[in-house]
């Protein structure tokens, strides 16, 4: 089997997670790592040093000083995994693989390639429970209406008209197909099904020989969030299909959750407004990069979705603002807004501060 570069993003004091991924993808001998340590805390980068050391040949360290953001860090850590050559891995640094998944991998591509046209680059995407789009798509709703944002017109997810009409979004949910975006191939002696899908994330994504030679990087200045949608709708311009494999998973290790931190009725406000001041930070890259890629979609279209979009623009921003009221947090809604309207001016790069 030929070979396989794994990437994966480490930064703070990740190293007890991280180690168990290293380990996993050392177990697959047709497998090489690359390790981007992105801003590390000085423990962790000595234990990643070390184990580096240990496995020379095997295991290379893309070292960052501070950390830069996700975006920055996957494009300092493509261009050495394309370097050599092979098809390429990426994993998050808390995702462990199972025991003969490289392998696996593999034979599904190989089905994928002999099922599509010559010629035709895709990527896999392995499914992750951790993602509630993955797990929607595995119980058979729509792949459109679950990447409803990507829609002409939408804003940062929000389309008023569609919310608006409660009995097409039923129908787009319970009943639309997707039998037009799926393939079945035999593999490994079983039967896996592939979705084909517009955005992948990060860990567990599968670039095959013919994409890393293409080269597409993410991009660097939209820091995090989003920028593996970015990636994808890079990868889509250059004509390579993304296709969910149900068959193939991947666990997280760690499962960031929110804390229930308000009371009463005021548990019901977004998952936005349930998070502390300190994750402050997180919200406004989401919504400054939801923002501006809503803003980019919008490149071209016709003038009912540029109507249709500053009409999500204003309903969204208000709503920001109410829900900041009920929440008793103006300023924290106010801090959301004014990243929403940087977005759609375009103004990226490293605009808010990031731990480490």
């Amino acid at each position: 089997m030929s070979a396989v570069t794994v990437l994966t993003v480490t930064y703070g004091d990740r190293w007890p997670t991280l180690r168990g991924t290293l380990a996993s993808v050392l177990d697959e001998p047709a497998a090489h790592i690359v390790v981007v340590a992105n801003g590390p805390r000085p423990a962790s980068a000595a234990e990643l040093r070390s184990f580096a050391a240990e496995h020379s040949g095997r295991v290379q360290v893309v070292a960052l000083e501070e950390n830069l953001g996700s975006a920055p860090a996957f494009a300092a850590g493509l261009a050495v995994a394309y370097g050599y050559g092979d098809a390429v891995l990426i994993l998050d640094d808390d995702n462990p693989i199972p025991p003969g998944l490289i392998s696996d991998l593999r034979s599904v591509e190989e089905a994928t390639r002999a099922k599509l046209p010559a010629g035709h680059p895709f990527a896999l995407e392995v499914f992750r429970g951790v993602n509630s789009v993955h797990r929607a798509i595995a119980e058979g709703a729509s792949v459109d209406y679950l990447f409803r944002e990507q829609r002409p017109g939408a804003f940062q997810g929000f389309d008023l008209p569609a919310l608006l009409n409660a009995r097409l979004r039923g129908r787009a949910v319970t009943h639309a197909s997707n039998a037009h975006r799926m393939l079945t191939v035999r593999a490994g002696g079983g039967t896996h099904t592939l979705v084909e899908i517009p955005n992948a994330m990060w860990g567990g994504l599968f670039l095959p020989e013919d994409v890393v030679s293409r080269g597409p990087l993410p991009k660097t200045e939209l820091v995090l969030y989003g920028d593996d949608n970015d990636f994808s709708t890079r990868l889509g311009k250059q004509g390579i299909a993304i296709y969910l494999c149900l068959d193939l998973a991947i666990e997280d290790t760690l499962v960031w959750k929110v804390p229930q931190r308000l009371p009463g009725l005021r548990r019901r406000l977004p998952t936005t407004f349930q998070l502390p001041d300190s994750d402050s930070w997180r919200m406004q890259y989401l919504h400054r990069n939801q923002a501006y890629l809503s803003r980019v979609r919008m490149e071209g279209t016709k003038p009912a979705s540029r109507l249709r979009f500053a009409l999500n623009v204003a309903a969204k921003l208000v709503l920001l603002a109410g829900f900041g009221v009920l929440a008793g947090r103006p300023g924290y809604a106010a801090k959301l807004i004014a990243a929403s309207t940087s977005g759609l001016r375009g103004k990226l790069g490293p605009s808010y501060p990031l731990p480490g």
